[in-house]
């Protein structure tokens, strides 16, 4: 559920899920999630003071290549 929130929900949603979650469990889950988008992970990152590097959807998305990069260098 906090994963849904953390991508589609509103600002309700996310004050919702901090009071029954609580703000540390919250960091736990979003450190360990496969995909943030970049907003999300900035407001995060800024809110638990972690480095964006230690969150797992950001090292995901440095891994996987962008098909229009991909299309690129396979012209070359």
């Amino acid at each position: 559920m906090i994963a849904k929130v953390l991508e589609y929900g509103n600002w309700s949603d996310w004050n919702l899920i901090k009071k029954l979650y609580g703000l540390e469990t919250i960091k736990e889950i979003s450190l360990n999630l496969r995909s943030l988008d970049a907003i999300t992970l900035s407001y995060l990152a800024a809110l638990f003071s972690v480095d964006k590097k230690e969150f797992r959807g950001y090292k995901n998305r440095q891994l996987v290549q962008n098909s229009w990069n991909s299309w690129n260098s396979w012209k070359k």
